[in-house]
């Protein structure tokens, strides 16, 4: 991806790449890395899809609306999990959507938790009667469990990650 697109992401002031040609070579880029959706989101963002070409525009908006509709269902999932949770008194920090800041800004197959280390046995009741299973039980110490569920229309299950460990100092009761 050229230096200069990358800014242009970023800083406004800087001006998208004019020579259509440029965008074939950033394009292959971008689904190689797998950041169509998190680019099409910055360049949403910023009301500039318009000042690329119309294959680079279409291209992007194509992934991004398969991760939309993906990630609408994890979305889903995970507010089911975060009801089951608080009905049972179990806090929790999902990490996703507060560092991209979109659900759908970038690809996922999975759902990552913080949970106590003390409501570790109890989160992993609530999730197995929501379906899922248990596909690794890392070591005991760890407090780190992962569940899986198929999702429909794709070959890729949906994860949950656990990760308990040290949290007590970042949950509070």
């Amino acid at each position: 991806m050229s230096i200069e697109f990358i800014q242009a992401l970023y800083d406004q002031s800087c001006p998208l790449p004019e020579n259509p040609n440029d965008y074939q070579s950033v394009l292959e880029d971008i689904e190689y890395f797998q950041l169509s959706a998190t680019v099409y989101h910055l360049l949403k963002q910023q009301g500039r899809p318009k000042q690329t070409p119309d294959f680079f525009q279409n291209r992007l908006q194509q992934e991004y609306q398969q991760v939309f509709y993906n990630n609408l269902y994890i979305k889903n999932q995970l507010n089911l999990i975060l009801d089951t949770f608080e009905t049972n008194g179990i806090p929790t920090i999902p990490l996703a959507e507060t560092y991209f800041g979109h659900f759908s800004a970038r690809r996922t197959t999975d759902i990552d938790l913080l949970i106590r280390k003390d409501d570790m046995e109890k989160a992993v009741e609530c999730v197995k009667s929501l379906g899922y299973t248990i596909e690794r039980n890392y070591a005991p110490y760890m407090y780190h469990y992962t569940f899986s569920r198929m999702i429909p229309h794709s070959p890729v299950p949906l994860t949950i990650d656990y990760i308990g460990i040290f949290l007590k100092k970042y949950i509070k009761s």
